[in-house]
Protein backbone atom coordinates (compact mmCIF):
# COMPACT_ATOMS: atom_id res chain seq x y z
CA UNK A 1 0.00 0.00 0.00
CA UNK A 2 1.40 3.39 -1.00
CA UNK A 3 0.76 6.49 1.04
CA UNK A 4 1.26 9.93 -0.38
CA UNK A 5 2.21 13.11 1.39
CA UNK A 6 -0.04 15.59 -0.38
CA UNK A 7 -0.57 19.32 -0.24
CA UNK A 8 1.88 21.79 1.17
CA UNK A 9 1.79 24.68 3.57
CA UNK A 10 4.45 27.38 3.65
CA UNK A 11 2.41 29.91 5.62
CA UNK A 12 0.30 29.81 8.79
CA UNK A 13 -2.86 28.66 7.02
CA UNK A 14 -4.63 28.14 3.72
CA UNK A 15 -8.34 28.45 3.10
CA UNK A 16 -10.49 26.95 0.32
CA UNK A 17 -14.15 26.77 -0.64
CA UNK A 18 -14.42 23.88 -3.08
CA UNK A 19 -17.31 22.66 -5.22
CA UNK A 20 -16.55 19.88 -7.66
CA UNK A 21 -17.82 16.74 -9.29
CA UNK A 22 -15.24 14.24 -10.49
CA UNK A 23 -14.51 10.55 -10.78
CA UNK A 24 -11.17 10.98 -9.02
CA UNK A 25 -10.30 8.14 -6.67
CA UNK A 26 -8.34 9.52 -3.72
CA UNK A 27 -5.45 7.47 -2.37
CA UNK A 28 -4.68 7.17 1.31
CA UNK A 29 -2.45 10.11 2.12
CA UNK A 30 -1.29 12.38 4.91
CA UNK A 31 -0.13 15.97 5.48
CA UNK A 32 2.50 17.47 7.74
CA UNK A 33 -0.07 20.09 8.74
CA UNK A 34 -3.56 19.99 10.28
CA UNK A 35 -6.77 20.07 8.28
CA UNK A 36 -10.36 21.06 9.04
CA UNK A 37 -13.17 20.31 6.60
CA UNK A 38 -16.71 21.63 6.99
CA UNK A 39 -18.84 19.36 4.82
CA UNK A 40 -21.67 21.18 3.02
CA UNK A 41 -23.11 18.69 0.55
CA UNK A 42 -22.42 15.57 -1.48
CA UNK A 43 -22.39 11.82 -1.06
CA UNK A 44 -19.11 11.27 0.76
CA UNK A 45 -17.59 9.02 3.37
CA UNK A 46 -14.29 9.88 5.03
CA UNK A 47 -11.74 7.37 6.30
CA UNK A 48 -9.31 8.50 9.00
CA UNK A 49 -6.89 6.02 10.56
CA UNK A 50 -9.12 3.02 9.85
CA UNK A 51 -12.49 4.55 10.78
CA UNK A 52 -14.92 5.22 7.92
CA UNK A 53 -17.49 7.97 8.54
CA UNK A 54 -20.58 8.50 6.37
CA UNK A 55 -20.89 12.28 6.25
CA UNK A 56 -23.98 14.43 6.62
CA UNK A 57 -24.21 18.16 5.80
CA UNK A 58 -22.87 20.07 8.77
CA UNK A 59 -20.29 17.44 9.74
CA UNK A 60 -16.87 18.79 10.57
CA UNK A 61 -13.76 16.65 10.01
CA UNK A 62 -10.60 17.16 12.06
CA UNK A 63 -7.55 15.54 10.45
CA UNK A 64 -4.45 15.71 12.60
CA UNK A 65 -0.91 16.10 11.39
CA UNK A 66 0.35 12.86 9.76
CA UNK A 67 -2.98 11.05 10.18
CA UNK A 68 -3.58 8.78 7.20
CA UNK A 69 -6.92 9.46 5.54
CA UNK A 70 -8.92 9.64 2.33
CA UNK A 71 -12.43 10.63 1.18
CA UNK A 72 -14.63 8.28 -0.86
CA UNK A 73 -16.68 10.50 -3.15
CA UNK A 74 -19.71 9.71 -5.31
CA UNK A 75 -18.77 11.17 -8.73
CA UNK A 76 -22.42 11.72 -9.68
CA UNK A 77 -23.02 14.23 -6.89
CA UNK A 78 -21.41 17.64 -6.38
CA UNK A 79 -19.04 17.64 -3.41
CA UNK A 80 -18.95 20.99 -1.61
CA UNK A 81 -16.83 21.81 1.43
CA UNK A 82 -14.82 24.48 3.21
CA UNK A 83 -11.23 23.38 3.85
CA UNK A 84 -8.64 24.98 6.12
CA UNK A 85 -4.98 23.92 6.31
CA UNK A 86 -3.30 24.95 9.57
CA UNK A 87 0.34 24.93 10.59
CA UNK A 88 1.54 23.57 13.90
CA UNK A 89 2.99 27.00 14.72
CA UNK A 90 -0.32 28.76 14.15
CA UNK A 91 -2.32 26.24 16.18
CA UNK A 92 0.12 26.28 19.08
CA UNK A 93 -0.97 29.81 19.98
CA UNK A 94 -2.40 30.14 23.47
CA UNK A 95 -5.32 32.54 23.28
CA UNK A 96 -6.20 32.45 26.97
CA UNK A 97 -4.99 30.93 30.22
CA UNK A 98 -6.96 27.78 29.46
CA UNK A 99 -7.24 27.57 25.66
CA UNK A 100 -4.88 26.68 22.86
CA UNK A 101 -6.23 26.64 19.33
CA UNK A 102 -4.90 23.11 18.86
CA UNK A 103 -7.07 21.78 21.71
CA UNK A 104 -9.82 20.65 19.32
CA UNK A 105 -7.38 18.23 17.65
CA UNK A 106 -6.20 16.98 21.04
CA UNK A 107 -9.80 16.30 22.02
CA UNK A 108 -10.43 14.45 18.75
CA UNK A 109 -7.37 12.31 19.40
CA UNK A 110 -8.25 11.53 23.02
CA UNK A 111 -11.87 10.65 22.14
CA UNK A 112 -10.76 8.66 19.05
CA UNK A 113 -13.27 10.51 16.90
CA UNK A 114 -12.31 12.67 13.92
CA UNK A 115 -15.78 13.81 12.83
CA UNK A 116 -18.42 15.73 14.74
CA UNK A 117 -21.93 16.68 13.72
CA UNK A 118 -22.51 20.34 14.44
CA UNK A 119 -25.75 21.61 15.88
CA UNK A 120 -27.74 23.80 13.50
CA UNK A 121 -26.73 26.85 15.55
CA UNK A 122 -23.01 26.05 15.52
CA UNK A 123 -23.12 25.08 11.86
CA UNK A 124 -24.72 28.40 10.93
CA UNK A 125 -22.28 30.38 13.05
CA UNK A 126 -19.13 28.58 11.89
CA UNK A 127 -20.07 28.44 8.21
CA UNK A 128 -20.94 32.14 8.43
CA UNK A 129 -17.44 32.95 9.66
CA UNK A 130 -15.90 30.91 6.84
CA UNK A 131 -18.16 32.70 4.36
CA UNK A 132 -16.82 36.04 5.59
CA UNK A 133 -13.29 34.67 5.28
CA UNK A 134 -14.01 33.82 1.67
CA UNK A 135 -15.02 37.42 1.02
CA UNK A 136 -11.58 38.51 2.25
CA UNK A 137 -9.69 36.02 0.03
CA UNK A 138 -7.75 37.90 -2.60
CA UNK A 139 -8.98 41.25 -1.28
CA UNK A 140 -6.15 43.76 -1.66
CA UNK A 141 -7.79 46.48 0.43
CA UNK A 142 -5.80 47.73 3.40
CA UNK A 143 -6.14 45.39 6.38
CA UNK A 144 -8.12 42.67 4.54
CA UNK A 145 -5.50 40.01 5.26
CA UNK A 146 -5.50 40.90 8.96
CA UNK A 147 -9.31 40.73 9.03
CA UNK A 148 -9.18 37.28 7.44
CA UNK A 149 -6.73 36.10 10.06
CA UNK A 150 -8.92 37.45 12.86
CA UNK A 151 -11.91 35.62 11.38
CA UNK A 152 -9.95 32.38 11.41
CA UNK A 153 -9.05 32.93 15.05
CA UNK A 154 -12.73 33.56 15.79
CA UNK A 155 -13.66 30.34 13.96
CA UNK A 156 -11.17 28.26 15.93
CA UNK A 157 -12.13 29.77 19.27
CA UNK A 158 -15.84 29.11 18.64
CA UNK A 159 -15.08 25.58 17.43
CA UNK A 160 -13.10 24.86 20.59
CA UNK A 161 -15.87 26.36 22.71
CA UNK A 162 -18.44 24.12 20.99
CA UNK A 163 -16.33 20.99 21.52
CA UNK A 164 -15.59 21.92 25.13
CA UNK A 165 -19.30 22.35 25.76
CA UNK A 166 -20.77 19.51 23.72
CA UNK A 167 -17.90 17.06 23.23
CA UNK A 168 -17.33 15.38 19.90
CA UNK A 169 -20.61 13.82 18.91
CA UNK A 170 -20.99 12.03 15.58
CA UNK A 171 -24.55 10.97 14.72
CA UNK A 172 -23.88 9.29 11.37
CA UNK A 173 -22.71 5.80 10.56
CA UNK A 174 -19.12 4.95 11.34
CA UNK A 175 -17.61 1.60 10.39
CA UNK A 176 -14.53 0.28 12.15
CA UNK A 177 -13.08 -2.65 14.05
CA UNK A 178 -12.50 -1.97 17.75
CA UNK A 179 -9.62 -4.42 17.62
CA UNK A 180 -7.88 -2.62 14.76
CA UNK A 181 -8.46 0.79 16.35
CA UNK A 182 -6.76 -0.60 19.47
CA UNK A 183 -3.91 -1.95 17.33
CA UNK A 184 -3.33 1.41 15.60
CA UNK A 185 -3.47 3.24 18.94
CA UNK A 186 -0.94 0.82 20.40
CA UNK A 187 1.38 1.20 17.42
CA UNK A 188 1.31 4.99 17.59
CA UNK A 189 2.00 4.93 21.34
CA UNK A 190 4.84 2.39 21.13
CA UNK A 191 6.77 3.24 17.96
CA UNK A 192 10.08 2.76 19.73
CA UNK A 193 9.16 -0.72 20.97
CA UNK A 194 9.03 -4.15 19.38
CA UNK A 195 6.17 -4.01 16.87
CA UNK A 196 6.87 -7.29 15.12
CA UNK A 197 3.87 -9.19 13.85
CA UNK A 198 4.55 -11.94 16.40
CA UNK A 199 4.56 -9.41 19.24
CA UNK A 200 1.36 -7.70 18.11
CA UNK A 201 -0.34 -11.07 17.59
CA UNK A 202 0.58 -12.00 21.17
CA UNK A 203 -0.62 -8.70 22.66
CA UNK A 204 -3.98 -8.78 20.89
CA UNK A 205 -4.48 -12.55 21.02
CA UNK A 206 -4.87 -12.89 17.26
CA UNK A 207 -3.17 -15.18 14.81
CA UNK A 208 -0.65 -13.53 12.51
CA UNK A 209 -2.82 -14.27 9.48
CA UNK A 210 -6.01 -12.95 11.06
CA UNK A 211 -4.29 -9.78 12.25
CA UNK A 212 -2.81 -9.09 8.81
CA UNK A 213 -6.08 -9.78 7.02
CA UNK A 214 -8.21 -7.74 9.42
CA UNK A 215 -5.81 -4.77 9.39
CA UNK A 216 -5.74 -4.67 5.60
CA UNK A 217 -9.51 -5.09 5.38
CA UNK A 218 -10.24 -2.27 7.85
CA UNK A 219 -7.61 0.25 6.86
CA UNK A 220 -6.74 -0.51 3.26
CA UNK A 221 -3.02 -0.90 3.94
CA UNK A 222 -0.64 -3.49 5.36
CA UNK A 223 0.37 -3.44 8.99
CA UNK A 224 4.08 -3.46 8.10
CA UNK A 225 3.82 -0.43 5.82
CA UNK A 226 1.70 1.42 8.38
CA UNK A 227 4.40 0.93 11.04
CA UNK A 228 7.24 2.01 8.75
CA UNK A 229 5.30 5.09 7.66
CA UNK A 230 4.54 6.12 11.22
CA UNK A 231 8.15 5.59 12.28
CA UNK A 232 9.41 7.78 9.45
CA UNK A 233 6.92 10.50 10.37
CA UNK A 234 7.81 10.27 14.06
CA UNK A 235 11.52 10.58 13.22
CA UNK A 236 10.76 13.79 11.33
CA UNK A 237 8.70 15.10 14.25
CA UNK A 238 11.56 14.49 16.65
CA UNK A 239 14.14 16.14 14.38
CA UNK A 240 11.80 19.12 13.89
CA UNK A 241 11.82 19.46 17.68
CA UNK A 242 15.63 19.54 17.73
CA UNK A 243 16.53 15.88 18.24
CA UNK A 244 19.66 14.65 16.47
CA UNK A 245 18.71 12.48 13.49
CA UNK A 246 20.62 9.40 14.67
CA UNK A 247 18.96 9.56 18.09
CA UNK A 248 15.55 10.32 16.62
CA UNK A 249 15.44 7.34 14.27
CA UNK A 250 16.33 4.95 17.11
CA UNK A 251 13.66 6.47 19.36
CA UNK A 252 11.18 6.01 16.51
CA UNK A 253 11.89 2.27 16.38
CA UNK A 254 14.58 1.86 13.73
CA UNK A 255 17.49 -0.31 14.84
CA UNK A 256 19.98 2.22 13.58
CA UNK A 257 20.45 5.18 11.25
CA UNK A 258 21.24 2.93 8.28
CA UNK A 259 17.92 1.11 8.62
CA UNK A 260 16.12 4.46 8.76
CA UNK A 261 17.88 5.69 5.62
CA UNK A 262 16.99 2.50 3.77
CA UNK A 263 13.31 2.79 4.75
CA UNK A 264 13.23 6.51 3.95
CA UNK A 265 14.80 6.00 0.52
CA UNK A 266 12.31 3.26 -0.34
CA UNK A 267 9.48 5.47 0.88
CA UNK A 268 10.61 8.48 -1.15
CA UNK A 269 10.85 6.43 -4.35
CA UNK A 270 7.15 5.48 -4.25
Amino acid sequence: MDYEKTGYLTEDYKFFHIKDRSDRVYKFHYHDFYKIILFIKGNVSYNVEGKNYELKPGDLILVGRNEIHRPLVDPDTEYERFVVYLSDTFLSQKVSATLKLIDCFGRASSEHMNVLHLSSHDRTELSGILGRMEEKEGNTEYGADAEERLLLLEFLIKLNESINKNGISFTGKVAYSETIVSVTEYINSHLGDDLSLDRLSEIFSLSRYHLMRLFKECTGYTIHQYIIEKRILFTKKLTDEGEKIKDACVKAGFKDYTMYLRAKKKHDLK
